[in-house]
């Protein structure tokens, strides 16, 4: 059972529910499904991030292929370009694309999650109607050096070697797989079984490296943060069922850095703040030729290039004046970019584009007799864009005043129980890419207008020192949605109306003796649509089955431990005519740790041991069934170890 979260009042709060793998890094939000996620729990398994975030209750993920292929997640039926995804502060919704490809982003790089189901804290922006992952480097580690090796399926080899200091950790990580696995290839004919074929996956192999550092110094009566991460990615593109390639790639590089410093400030009761300046460098490439039969309108060797880049500038003020009030400020400022290369000559998707944006927020709270908590919060988001096309010589300006609302309460009746609700109005704007191209086929559309959404939940926790649950009802009414319309080999982002999504999530976990725990979790979603656009036409969204349910247990005995894991998902309609439908699947995982001494540690992972991998929502993109990962893990201390101050993270 996770611990509790400490009250920053002194009063005596109820924990959270939180799975045996989670922690806290700080106080979340009361008022919302909320949770961060110890990485460290990790370890040693053979899965992307996003599926391994999908073992939380309210999200679901799409995978297009094996290891490194892009995988995008949904959170309570709002896709993934909705869901905002900062990493150590830097937002990662780029102008490029709005969702983020979570699946070539190596696990073992990331030393913590958290996840919001909900409504964003003001501390992130006006946007993000979907809610939020926030990911976090490794920043301390008992060992002074920590060495992880893995080998799996598909010649499938996870490396990663981490250094650590009195101040933070630097970490490299290397991930490979061949994806050579065996799928059902339909041959573009899903409804004709007759001339199915088994067939190996190929040019599908995967390679990427990367290096982040986290640390924090005494600084100016404060403390300084300091990250870097700088990734590299490249494989080859396998190509849709019936139009398999031989040297399509492609190639992805990114880098980014912040630097934050924060202090206490001197005024009436509790007070600090902080300051923080990042950046992000990113540059994608796809290429192929007549060979790979990815095109119908160009010939030849065709290469297609995106650069983005991003800078923000972000200021944050906490107060408590009196225990009994908060006062939050924050003010996110920055600018971004996005320019294609070598679009084929096609000028009329050739646009660069950049945008000026700035967001604030007022959050202001009041707790009475230490037991109820009423919040309200306001954020206006500011934008200025402007588009060229160097082509044709057509130039765009625009501006956009968006803002965003919310009312919190929870009321705590005893220690262990909490009851929370909230609602919330917030704004998404869409990307650059949306509104003016910039991809090969992608058509611009400068009149598309910011998704709204109105959304409420309401829910529950009770904790014991041996079992807890928690539960949570939430409703989230989506307009002016964005989604792409497709016509041969062009695209364009479009307004379509309007979508309704609600769900219930519930997760439990007990532990009856110290050599064994269980858990339980379970979620059902109804997504309807209720646009009238013939692109929006089925009575339920997309790819989003209607309830999952999770089984999990531990056990223990001295120095071995083993843990088994139980999926279960509903049918769901593939395409929007709902005629292409998926069945329920199983997924059935199992692992094994033995500590061999306390720094050594050998690991076992097996996943999907049925041997029916989880239909993706294009059957294009297979991906491998069973699959087994063996690792080992090595911590080294040094006469110059530091003690860990803050907690093995």
């Amino acid at each position: 059972m996770g611990a509790a979260h400490a009250s920053t009042d002194g009063g005596a709060e109820p924990s959270r529910l939180r799975a045996e793998f989670v922690v806290g890094e700080g106080e979340l939000p009361r008022e919302q499904s909320s949770v961060a996620v110890d990485a460290e729990q990790w370890r040693g398994r053979n899965l992307s991030l996003p599926e391994l975030l999908a073992e939380l209750p309210g999200i679901s993920v799409r995978t297009y292929g094996g290891v490194g292929a892009y995988a995008e997640l949904s959170m309570r039926g709002v896709n993934g370009g909705r869901v905002l995804v900062f990493w150590d502060d830097q937002l990662l919704n780029d102008a490029h694309s709005g969702a983020v490809d979570l699946g070539k982003i190596d696990p073992a790089s990331i030393g913590s999650v958290e996840v919001f189901r909900g409504f964003l804290p003001g501390e992130y922006g006006a946007d993000g109607v979907g809610g939020a992952i926030v990911l976090r480097s490794r920043e301390r580690q008992e060992e002074r050096v920590r060495a992880e090796f893995a080998y799996g399926s598909y010649n499938t080899h996870r490396h990663s070697v981490s250094v650590g200091g009195p101040n933070g950790t630097t970490s490299v990580s290397m991930v490979h797989s061949d994806n050579d696995y065996d799928y059902l290839d339909r041959n573009r004919t899903p409804y004709n079984k007759n001339d199915d074929t088994v067939r190996a996956l190929n040019n599908a192999e995967y390679t990427s490296f990367a290096l982040t550092h986290r640390s924090t110094v005494p600084a100016l009566g404060g403390s300084l943060r300091r990250n870097f991460s700088l990734r590299s990615d490249w494989g080859g593109l396998p190509g849709a069922e019936g139009a398999r390639t031989v040297s399509a790639g492609y190639e992805n590089r990114a880098a980014q850095a912040g630097l934050s410093w924060g202090r206490d400030l001197p005024f009436p009761g509790e007070a600090d703040l902080e300051l923080g300046l990042g950046g992000r460098l990113e540059w994608n490439r796809m290429e192929w030729g007549d060979e790979d039969h990815l095109s119908n309108i160009t010939r030849g060797d065709v290469a297609l290039e995106n650069e983005t880049d991003a800078l923000n500038a972000t200021a944050r003020l906490h107060w408590n004046p009196v225990p009994a009030w908060e006062i939050a400020l924050a003010e996110r400022a920055g600018a971004e970019t996005l320019v294609p290369r070598n679009l084929a000559g096609q000028a009329n998707w050739d646009w660069d584009a950049s945008r000026l944006r700035s967001q604030s927020s007022l959050s202001l709270a009041r707790r009475f007799s230490r037991r109820m908590r009423l919040g309200v919060q306001g954020a206006v988001d500011v934008r200025a864009e402007s588009a060229a096309n160097g082509a044709t010589d057509d130039s765009i300006e625009r501006s956009d005043v968006d803002g965003s609302a919310r009312v919190v309460w929870s009321f705590a009746p005893t220690p262990s129980l909490l009851f929370h609700s909230y609602c919330a109005r917030g704004v998404q704007a869409p990307t650059l890419r949306e509104r003016f191209g910039a991809r090969r086929g992608t058509l611009p559309s400068p009149d598309l207008r910011s998704e709204e959404s109105v959304k409420w939940e309401i829910g529950f926790s009770r904790t014991s020192p041996l079992w807890s649950v928690e539960g949570a009802f939430h409703d989230n009414r989506l307009d002016r949605t964005v989604v792409f319309v497709t016509s041969g080999e062009l695209s364009k982002a479009i307004n379509v109306g309007a979508a309704r999504v609600t769900g219930a999530e519930l997760l439990a976990s007990v532990r009856p003796a110290r050599w064994a725990s269980f858990r339980a979790s379970g979620e059902w979603t109804r997504a309807v649509d209720r646009g009238s656009v013939r692109a929006y036409r089925s009575l339920r969204l997309p790819n989003v089955p209607e309830w999952t349910s999770r089984l999990g247990a531990t056990f223990s005995a001295g120095p071995v431990e083993t843990d088994l894991r139980l999926a279960l998902v509903s049918p769901f309609w593939r395409d929007r005519a709902n005629r292409r439908r998926v069945d329920a699947a199983a997924q059935l995982g199992c692992g094994a740790r033995w500590q061999a001494t306390p720094r050594l540690r050998f690991s076992v992972q097996f996943e999907d041991l049925l041997d029916r991998a989880p239909e993706s929502a294009y059957s294009s993109y297979p991906s491998p069934g069973r699959t087994v990962l063996v690792g080992v893990q090595a911590g080294f201390l040094s006469s110059t170890n530091h003690p860990n101050k803050e907690g093995q993270q």
